[in-house]
Protein backbone atom coordinates (compact mmCIF):
# COMPACT_ATOMS: atom_id res chain seq x y z
CA UNK A 1 0.00 0.00 0.00
CA UNK A 2 1.26 3.29 -0.75
CA UNK A 3 1.35 6.29 1.68
CA UNK A 4 0.69 9.82 0.68
CA UNK A 5 3.13 12.08 3.48
CA UNK A 6 5.62 14.15 4.14
CA UNK A 7 9.29 13.70 5.05
CA UNK A 8 9.98 16.36 7.68
CA UNK A 9 13.59 17.06 7.66
CA UNK A 10 15.63 18.94 10.72
CA UNK A 11 19.30 20.15 10.86
CA UNK A 12 19.42 19.41 14.39
CA UNK A 13 22.69 20.94 15.38
CA UNK A 14 22.80 24.09 12.86
CA UNK A 15 24.52 26.85 13.68
CA UNK A 16 27.16 24.84 16.04
CA UNK A 17 30.53 24.66 14.24
CA UNK A 18 30.65 20.79 14.07
CA UNK A 19 29.21 18.38 11.64
CA UNK A 20 25.98 19.03 10.78
CA UNK A 21 23.37 16.17 11.97
CA UNK A 22 19.82 16.03 10.63
CA UNK A 23 16.81 14.12 11.81
CA UNK A 24 14.42 12.72 8.83
CA UNK A 25 10.41 11.83 10.23
CA UNK A 26 7.81 11.14 8.09
CA UNK A 27 4.30 12.38 8.73
CA UNK A 28 1.46 10.17 6.81
CA UNK A 29 -1.00 12.54 5.24
CA UNK A 30 -3.77 9.34 4.20
CA UNK A 31 -4.09 8.01 7.14
CA UNK A 32 -4.48 11.70 9.16
CA UNK A 33 -1.91 10.39 11.73
CA UNK A 34 1.32 12.07 13.50
CA UNK A 35 4.79 11.73 12.90
CA UNK A 36 6.18 8.06 12.36
CA UNK A 37 9.40 6.63 13.25
CA UNK A 38 12.18 9.36 13.11
CA UNK A 39 16.44 8.10 11.24
CA UNK A 40 19.25 10.45 11.94
CA UNK A 41 21.89 11.35 9.89
CA UNK A 42 25.89 12.74 10.28
CA UNK A 43 26.67 14.97 7.65
CA UNK A 44 24.99 16.01 4.24
CA UNK A 45 26.44 13.54 2.43
CA UNK A 46 24.93 10.81 4.44
CA UNK A 47 21.01 12.75 4.30
CA UNK A 48 22.04 13.19 0.24
CA UNK A 49 23.02 9.21 0.01
CA UNK A 50 19.71 8.49 2.06
CA UNK A 51 17.57 10.86 0.20
CA UNK A 52 18.80 9.45 -3.39
CA UNK A 53 17.78 5.83 -1.96
CA UNK A 54 14.28 7.41 -1.56
CA UNK A 55 14.40 6.62 -5.06
CA UNK A 56 11.02 8.98 -5.38
CA UNK A 57 12.89 12.10 -5.73
CA UNK A 58 14.63 14.14 -8.54
CA UNK A 59 18.00 15.37 -8.18
CA UNK A 60 16.81 18.25 -8.12
CA UNK A 61 14.20 18.39 -5.39
CA UNK A 62 17.01 17.30 -3.39
CA UNK A 63 19.27 19.77 -4.25
CA UNK A 64 16.53 22.02 -3.27
CA UNK A 65 15.77 20.27 -0.01
CA UNK A 66 19.37 21.05 1.07
CA UNK A 67 19.82 24.38 -0.32
CA UNK A 68 16.56 24.97 2.26
CA UNK A 69 18.37 23.20 5.16
CA UNK A 70 20.96 25.64 4.58
CA UNK A 71 19.12 28.67 4.87
CA UNK A 72 16.18 27.52 7.27
CA UNK A 73 17.22 24.81 8.82
CA UNK A 74 14.35 22.40 7.64
CA UNK A 75 12.31 21.22 4.77
CA UNK A 76 9.44 19.45 3.59
CA UNK A 77 9.06 16.89 1.23
CA UNK A 78 6.08 15.47 0.13
CA UNK A 79 6.56 11.64 -1.10
CA UNK A 80 4.63 8.35 -1.86
CA UNK A 81 6.57 5.64 -0.99
CA UNK A 82 4.79 2.04 -0.01
CA UNK A 83 4.51 1.06 3.49
CA UNK A 84 7.26 -1.93 2.82
CA UNK A 85 10.08 0.89 1.28
CA UNK A 86 9.10 3.05 4.21
CA UNK A 87 9.75 -0.06 7.02
CA UNK A 88 12.81 -0.95 4.33
CA UNK A 89 13.91 3.12 5.79
CA UNK A 90 13.30 2.49 9.38
CA UNK A 91 10.49 5.25 9.07
CA UNK A 92 7.60 2.77 9.90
Amino acid sequence: MNIEGVLFVLWLNRGFPQEPKYKVSCGDLRRGQGTMKMRFFAGESSLREFLVGLECLSSERIDAALQSLRQEGSDEIRSVLSDNRLRELGLL
